[in-house]
């Protein structure tokens, strides 16, 4: 038995790179939502920091609604 260390590394590579993409959109979320709870208390206008939170939070759970379709052998028909 062998072992293809390239296709090991580059699997590797983009888990890590898919995991960093997805903890940062989460943070840039969570960052944004909180900017804008802050905003919003000292009266100045928050909406787009608000609809920036959201698109992310959108763009994570795309993500892994693509996710559980890779791993579901049944929706591959």
């Amino acid at each position: 038995m062998t072992i293809n260390w390239i296709a090991l590394l580059q699997v590797a590579g983009v888990t890590l790179a898919g995991a960093v993409a997805i903890v940062s959109l989460v943070a840039g979320g969570a960052l944004s939502l909180d900017t804008a709870h802050g905003r919003e208390a000292n009266g100045q206008p928050a909406l787009a920091l608000k609809l920036l939170g959201g698109v992310a939070f959108a763009l994570v759970g795309c993500v892994v609604l693509f996710g559980l379709y890779l791993l579901i052998p049944y929706l591959h028909r």
